[in-house]
């Protein structure tokens, strides 16, 4: 008994030990993993940004990024708590990283028993859970083939196998078919056509594009697919052997990624963000420059195609390898485009390297944003991508579509294309459609696609333009002409239409009805928003807006002038301005012309472009002192001619160009010597031999000096702005001239318009004028009067009577001019007076005294050649009949200097009754004769 009750107590208190100590353990393991949890993470706003690669085969890493988050957020991440990844049904391991205070990621390895196909990617920490919206692709393992040598040759024989095999069975199953079959009736078996296969044919360049290129008129604008051509490599690429080889601390698994997604100006910014002030640029530079210019079939075809220029956005030596054995002598950077516009206005092959060049590698713009800097920095550079894509027809090869978009929406585009551009671009976009259509929309660009498979598409399209092109001869550019104007609520004129012809157009009338404001509104619309501090005097008096509408060639301008609400004016050309967009030489002269004691030094750089100063003193409508800027042009040909430091067939060329000047200045003003001498050293004065002996340039006449300042003000910008190998006295031009006939002799008036025709062929006028001399040898359709009417409302008309063969007297007393006689006024009121008294004496009303008066009168005009008599007796009888009607009512009132246009009608009218009724009578009096 005691025994069995020590037994039992043995038992109970082994059992209350062992339950003590149990709930001991357990209450330590769960104290201990109290204090071992993590605590709980902040999980808002977490995401997964991106898994990359989103290709991978089994057995491959992959790394998932976070979203940039808090600091907080990041640390409790990376506080080691274990971190599954979830692909699909597979349950992985992954391993997290944080690499910098805000930024983490996860790294795992792809199953290797992994099937094929997409899957989502969950990744689980803690009691959270993070799933991406991009897809991991799993390709299988027959798709790394081109990186294992020996399972590529098995599987490719095992393809050729197969394929030989096909072939075998095919041919014996056609082999059967013939057998089968009917002999035809001459014995022969029929033979079955071999199968077609179709083939994808490469494109030909539009006609279009050649006929631009014959002309001289296609520049070619070469993008970053050039460098692959060339065997040199991508930028990516670049930049990432930098960021790999560079000794500064950087961030390189970062520069990988941002690389890997396409984020390549991120790379350069925080490249030259860490790397020392252009040190970047000048690695570029080095890599580059050790690099060689493979030879392409694409190159040496450039070379030969007569491009007017070309732009490129690479940095390297491309260019050079492909114009070596041209005279490449023009070749700008950005920071250069003043002088690239001057070689554009003068047609001179040229190389705008936009993005700078490594032979400056301070020039060089790494990246896009770069670009657009510079872009917003340069204004020159703005205008010449607008003046090629709107004067040129651009040609892009080696660009896909996001480069095309990039380089086009750097152009300051101001109205729509008058030219349908090129591009030669792969379609190997699922969008390229959309894309391209786009891009035709909004650029006027017309995509030519080429398939991906091409091998050499850029060598195989020039190729295509190489054929079209040969044996064709160059035609020159079509020549812009002013064709019409049409104004409203400009100056004077609620509503103005003109139609201009293609070499003269004069305007006459009286002063004040608006001549010189037509002149000032086109030389305004000409130059766009350049003289907007001038523009509001041409707005009509109470009108709040008007404008100037332009047709040049197949153009049509609109500049539209504005008063604003606060006071003063705006001036608006949407559809472009004219001098940039055609390219052609403007030039306008107000109608004074004055010359200054300035003596010429010789100095100063030329432009060689048309520019809206051409046009300033006309539209500031101020006294026009370019004849000092002739003088200089001069002194600077005279001292160029002497010089020792250029060549001599240069200083022939200059000697030639003096003397021609001096030449034409003696042929426009006919008759009067102007020979030159030279310069004076001392004084720095042009000398001419004159009829007087040796004067200064200064001491010609009044009349000489106008007319050779602005004469000589248009040849010195000719041959400033003509294009290379080109005749600058047939560089075409549009010249307004305020007064053209101003301080002339009439000699000089009568042949102005032949002389000047003849000089400069191709040259448009539009003139003002009170000259009838001047206009006596032109067609009534080159000439306008303008004229006021009775309400005070300005006018225009056309005569449709020929001018040709009047004569000065006959046009001034036309509606050309409307005088009522060509005498002076005293001898005028005589023979008026002569008429009233002898239609009284042909009435039997005169008197004595009248009598008396009309012999006076008589003897008085006598010596006036066409009153002494009449040889034919019927215009004795008109005269006598248009006294007798007139007389009355001119009695009443002073004979009046000019006739009204009523006054010419009703006149007019009188004249051809009488004229009938006398041409009545003497029919009648024939008839009555005895035969």
């Amino acid at each position: 008994m005691t025994r069995r009750f020590l037994l039992a107590g043995f038992t109970h208190a082994l059992l209350n030990a062992t339950t003590s100590i149990a709930m001991f353990f357990f209450s330590y393991t769960i104290y201990a993993a109290q204090q071992g949890a993590p605590p709980p993470i902040d999980v808002s706003n977490i995401e997964i940004q991106h898994v990359l690669p989103s290709k991978v085969r089994p057995g491959d890493e992959f790394t998932v990024f976070f979203k940039e988050m808090t600091e907080e957020q990041a640390a409790d991440l990376a506080k080691g708590t274990p971190v599954l990844v979830y692909m699909g049904p597979n349950k992985l391991d992954g391993k997290l990283t944080q690499y910098s205070k805000t930024e983490v990621w996860v790294d795992a390895h792809a199953p290797e028993t992994a099937d094929s196909g997409p899957y989502i990617v969950t990744l689980k920490i803690g009691d959270h859970s993070f799933t991406s919206s991009d897809l991991l692709v799993v390709e299988p393992w027959w798709s790394d083939l081109a990186g294992r040598p020996i399972s590529w040759l098995v599987f490719s024989a095992i393809l050729v196998i197969a394929f030989w095999t096909w072939r075998f069975l095919r041919e014996r199953r056609e082999v059967r078919k013939v057998i089968r079959q009917e002999p035809l009736p001459d014995g022969t078996l029929p033979v079955a056509a071999p199968p077609q296969t179709p083939v994808e044919e490469f494109p030909q360049p539009p006609e279009q594009l050649e006929r631009e290129i014959r002309s001289g008129e296609c520049v070619v604008v070469l993008g970053p697919g050039m460098r692959a051509d060339a065997g040199l490599a991508t930028w990516a690429s670049l930049l990432e052997k930098i960021a790999v080889e560079s000794s500064e601390p950087l961030d390189v698994k970062q520069c990988l990624y941002l690389l890997r997604v396409d984020r390549v100006d991120d790379v350069v910014d925080y490249l030259n963000a860490k790397l020392p002030s252009g040190k970047l640029a000048k690695k570029i530079a080095e890599i580059l420059t050790t690099q060689t210019i493979a030879d392409s079939v694409a190159q040496s075809t450039l070379s030969v195609i007569p491009f007017a220029g070309a732009v490129s956005v690479n940095v390297d030596t491309i260019e050079n390898a492909i114009w070596e054995n041209t005279a490449l002598t023009s070749v700008y950077t950005h920071d250069q485009a003043e002088q690239c516009l001057d070689a554009l206005s003068r047609e001179q092959f040229f190389v705008l390297k936009i993005n700078g060049t490594i032979e400056s590698p301070e020039t060089m713009l790494l990246s896009h944003q770069q670009l657009l800097d510079a872009l917003s920095r340069n204004a020159a550079l703005r205008d010449l991508l607008r003046r090629l894509y709107y004067t040129r027809t651009l040609l892009f090869l080696g660009f896909t579509v996001p480069n095309l978009q990039s380089f086009l929406r750097l152009i300051d585009r101001s109205a729509d294309p008058s030219r349908h551009h090129v591009a030669l671009v792969p379609s190997d976009d699922l969008a390229f459609d959309a894309l391209i259509s786009n891009i035709q929309r909004q650029f006027g660009v017309d995509a030519v696609r080429y398939p991906v498979a091409e091998s050499n598409p850029i060598s195989t399209y020039l190729s295509g333009i190489t054929t079209a092109i040969t044996g064709s001869f160059a035609q020159g550019p079509l020549l812009s002409k002013l064709t019409h104007i049409e104004l409203k609520n400009i100056g004077p004129f609620t509503q103005c239409e003109l139609d201009i012809d293609h070499r003269w157009t004069i305007l006459l009338g009286d002063n004040g009805v608006g001549k010189s404001t037509v002149l000032r509104a086109v030389a305004v619309a000409l130059c766009g928003t350049a003289p907007e501090s001038f523009a509001g005097r041409l707005l009509r008096s109470g009108a709040p807006s008007g404008s100037i509408t332009l047709f040049i060639g197949n153009r049509k301008y609109v500049t539209t002038i504005s008063r604003k609400s606060g006071g003063g004016y705006s001036i608006e050309s949407p559809s472009g301005v004219p001098i940039e967009l055609e390219g052609i030489l403007c030039m306008g002269f107000s109608a004074l012309r004055s010359i200054s004691a300035f003596r010429s030094d010789g100095a100063g750089p030329l432009p060689g472009r048309p520019v809206a100063a051409d046009l300033a003193p006309l539209t500031a409508d101020q006294p026009d002192t370019r004849i000092d800027n002739v003088k200089n042009w001069i002194g600077r040909l005279d001292h160029l001619r002497r010089s020792d430091t250029i060549s001599v067939d240069e200083r022939v060329r200059y000697e030639q160009l003096f003397n021609r000047v001096f030449e034409v200045f003696a042929e426009i003003a006919a008759g009067v010597k102007i020979t030159p001498i030279g310069i004076n050293p001392q004084t720095g004065e042009i000398l001419i031999h004159s009829a007087d002996g040796e004067i200064s340039f200064e001491s010609l006449s009044q009349g000489t000096l106008s007319l050779v300042s602005w004469t000589g003000t248009l040849l010195q910008r000719m041959f400033e702005t003509a294009p290379a190998n080109v005749d600058p006295m047939k560089t075409p031009a549009i010249v307004l001239v305020d007064e053209i006939d101003a301080h002339m002799h009439p000699a000089w008036q009568q042949t102005l318009i032949n002389r000047l025709s003849g000089m400069f062929e191709n040259v448009q006028f539009l003139a003002t004028s009170h000259s009838p001399l001047l206009v006596s040898g032109l067609e009534p359709s080159q000439v306008y009067r303008f004229q006021r009417s009775d309400s005070g409302t300005v006018f225009t008309e056309q005569l449709v009577v020929p001018l040709k063969g009047q004569g000065a007297a006959g046009l001034l007393t036309s509606e050309l001019f409307g005088l009522a006689s060509q005498l002076d006024t005293e001898t005028a009121e005589a023979l008026d007076r002569k008429r009233q008294l002898t239609a009284k004496q042909l009435k039997g009303t005169i008197t004595g005294s009248e009598e008396e008066e009309l012999r006076d009168v008589a003897q008085k005009v006598a010596t006036v050649d066409f009153s002494t008599h009449v040889r034919d007796p019927l215009f004795a009888k008109f005269v006598a009949a248009m006294s007798i009607v007139q007389s009355e009512e001119r009695e009443r009132k002073e004979p009046p200097l000019k006739i009204s246009r009523d006054e010419r009608d009703k006149t007019t009218q009188l004249a051809t009754d009488i004229a009938r009724e006398i041409r009545l009578d003497s029919t009648s009096s024939e008839d009555s004769k005895p035969v």
